[in-house]
């Protein structure tokens, strides 16, 4: 098998279950503790859902992100930046009352503060730091830059990106230059190095324990997201910026009108015309984080649903064939050791799965 050698155990618990005085999972000593319970149990594996952030306009759901590149600020361990020695060694003011539920506006509003601090003493001590903060913006460079000048805008703005004035929606090299190193993006590029730091560190641990980590790719990324801002062109957008289609499934046993997901669905063509860029870049990028990776929704890479934008269900919309053959020819030239898991839920049609066959896929159906 292509991601497996033999039959191995593991366990499925994303980050934000992690116990935690902050109100959510981190990073931080519950993550390093729950390695070490795999090790007691003899479990080889620690699959996590997708690490990028989310928002509460989103349900807070890691399926429709504002980045495909970017972790999740949230996941910032407190204790870590004490370690670090940028914020005071007395968290109790950063506690979340805890609850069976995460209170995402409550713990945003703290962690946000947090790392406010964090910036501060960071920005000060910076020169500690010049040589790896230096490695990582040029390691990163294929999304960060982007990313940020997205959150400081965004912030600034207060809209979505399809609701910025024309120049900035447009990405007006001269109107971006206004907010490139400006103190908004630099917080958000800090954020990020923090936040790759400390998975960096958690991932040697789990190596030296021998645990191997699980990631999650999805499929889509939400349309207010800084990767649609910045690569409308693989996009399915009309020339105003709005979809022309949205995603989902068609009705199944799940639900007779079928799932409306609502991002905006890619133009296939133009993935093709760059070699799937895009998508080998986001796999790259998230097979340097994890061992194996599970492919979201694996079935869209031979077709997927596309419905029509002024559609509120998924019921009036199309299967649209993608160029599979290429892609999967490109995915196992660029990634040969092919470390993937296919989700294999929904309409599974015979081409799937000897797509699967094909690549020697696990396949699971959560």
């Amino acid at each position: 098998m292509a991601a497996f050698e033999k039959r191995s155990t593991g366990t499925l618990l994303h980050v934000t279950a992690l116990p935690s005085k902050f109100g959510i999972g981190d990073l931080g000593p519950y993550a390093y503790r729950f390695v070490d319970i795999l090790v007691e149990a003899c479990h080889c594996y620690w699959q996590v859902l997708p690490l990028n952030p989310t928002t509460i306009e989103c349900g807070n759901s890691p399926y429709t992100s504002e980045s495909g590149f970017a972790g999740n600020p949230l996941f910032i361990s407190p204790e870590g930046l004490v370690e670090e020695g940028l914020v005071e060694n007395d968290l109790s003011k950063y506690f979340v009352h805890e609850s069976n539920l995460i209170e995402y506006a409550k713990v945003e509003d703290a962690k946000k503060t947090l790392l406010r601090k964090a910036y501060a003493t960071f920005s000060q001590r910076k020169k500690d730091y010049e040589d790896e903060y230096r490695e990582f913006e040029a390691e990163q460079s294929g999304w960060l830059e982007d990313y940020a000048l997205y959150k400081a805008i965004w912030e600034t703005t207060g809209l979505p990106w399809y609701c910025w004035p024309s120049h900035l929606r447009e990405r007006d090299v001269g109107s971006l230059k206004a907010y490139e190193n400006s103190e908004r993006v630099r917080f958000h590029k800090f954020i990020q190095f923090m936040f790759f730091r400390q998975w960096a560190r958690l991932k040697e641990y789990c190596g030296k324990k021998g645990v191997k980590l699980i990631g999650d790719l999805p499929y889509y990324v939400g349309y207010d997201s800084a990767d649609v801002w910045a690569n409308a062109n693989y996009f399915k957008l009309g020339t105003d910026k709005k979809p022309s289609f949205l995603s989902g499934v068609p009705p199944d046993y799940f639900s007779a009108n079928g799932q409306l997901w609502g991002h905006p669905v890619y133009d296939w063509e133009r993935l093709k015309e760059d070699g799937f860029s895009l998508w080998m870049n986001r796999i790259g990028h998230n097979l340097k984080l994890f061992d194996v990776l599970r492919i979201d929704h694996f079935r869209g890479l031979l077709a997927y649903w596309e419905v029509p934008a002024h559609e509120t269900t998924a019921v009036k919309g199309n299967w649209v064939l993608v160029p599979s053959d290429l892609f999967l020819n490109t995915l196992s030239r660029i990634f040969p050791s092919l470390p993937f898991i296919a989700e294999d839920l929904g309409m599974i049609t015979e081409d799937v799965n000897q797509a699967m066959k094909r690549l020697s896929l696990l396949n699971r159906k959560d």
